[in-house]
């Protein structure tokens, strides 16, 4: 289940419970979408609630799978104007082990994969301040 609030606009928070869906993952699209279309800096909180993302590659369904590259494949149509809209991805895993294994990886991935700065936080408060912080 995927929760979006941008009531606090220009911070968005996203909330991911359990593996999600590709019906999920078109709707945070088009979501997006509609961000960018605002033609305004914004920044992106996104939590995960979920152990299924521990797992590697191997592990996953045929359905993560397809998701995975379709979710590849927006990012790098729409690539040119999340970096120039989108000030920052914040990332709040599940757990400590998470933390540990995506820290190293997120900043270098995010920036490759949507052209904007991304860290991981342990906090959702670390993550909004870090977050606000990128639209000053």
């Amino acid at each position: 289940m995927v929760t979006i609030n941008d009531s606090r606009w220009p911070l968005v928070s996203v909330q991911y419970q359990g593996t999600g869906t590709l019906d999920e993952m078109t709707f945070f699209h088009g979501r997006f979408e509609v961000w960018l279309a605002e033609q305004e800096r914004f920044v992106l909180v996104i939590q995960q609630d979920d152990s299924n993302v521990a797992k590697s590659s191997d592990e996953k369904s045929p359905e993560a799978k397809q998701m995975g590259k379709q979710n590849i494949a927006w990012a790098k149509t729409h690539k040119l104007a999340i970096a120039q809209y989108c000030a920052g991805i914040a990332m709040v895993p599940y757990s400590k082990r998470l933390i540990a294994l995506w820290k190293p990886l997120v900043a270098i991935g995010t920036r490759k994969m949507y052209g904007c700065p991304g860290k991981v936080f342990g906090s959702l408060d670390e993550a909004h301040g870090w977050a606000e912080a990128q639209l000053l």
